[in-house]
């Protein structure tokens, strides 16, 4: 899977790097019906201050797989906790596209097999 990172308000240091990849790999586990030539992942983290309750970082997770785009974002007292949190989120969806293809592809296949039937 390629990555690209982007930054703001911050520095991308190897540890946030690092661990923005073992989640990813995580994601990348739940679309393995594609090829790993054809994902791509954008990954943007940012520090939002002005808070009551001090610094909030943000990371957006877009995930490009085929001609699918997946897009998830977290927020969190700290870079590792949104992280986190954009992966369930991203997870999520992805694993609910996945039940939607199988669900559109039975259907299919049953209406099928009903005009074979009726033949």
């Amino acid at each position: 899977m390629n990555i690209a990172y982007k930054t703001m308000n911050m520095e991308l240091t190897a540890e946030i790097q690092a661990y923005a990849e073992e989640k990813l790999e995580a994601v990348a586990r739940s679309l393995a019906r594609i090829s790993s030539e054809h994902l791509a992942c954008e990954a943007t983290f940012s520090k939002e201050g002005h808070h009551t309750t001090g610094d909030v970082y943000r990371a957006d997770f877009t995930v490009f797989a085929g001609a699918e785009r997946t897009h998830a974002v977290g927020h969190g007292i700290s870079i590792t906790a949104a992280m986190d949190e954009a992966k369930d989120e991203l997870t999520r969806r992805v694993r609910e596209n996945k039940r939607v293809h199988v669900r559109l592809l039975r259907k299919g296949g049953a209406a099928v097999k009903r005009l074979l039937r009726m033949g």
